[in-house]
């Protein structure tokens, strides 16, 4: 569980990249245009949400970590 924010971190930025991908390569090839950037823009939304979940998952860990260290009674 601790490794699981990194892995959605890392998926967020490869939703950019495969976004980037999609929108730099719309229209190559003589394929549509528009179908290349509601490509793009359809993945593009997966990165927010991904780092979303990594970043309240981080928050999540942080404080499961302080209630163990109050219930074990250290004092940091």
């Amino acid at each position: 569980m601790r490794t699981l924010p990194i892995v959605l971190y890392v998926m967020g930025a490869v939703a950019l990249f495969l976004a980037l991908y999609f929108w730099m390569t719309a229209g190559a090839g003589g394929s549509d245009v528009t179908s290349g950037e509601n490509w793009a823009l359809f993945v593009g939304k997966w990165a927010p949400t991904l780092i979303g979940y990594g970043v309240a998952l981080s928050v999540y860990n942080l404080h499961k970590d302080i209630d163990k260290l109050r219930r074990d009674g250290d004092d940091r």
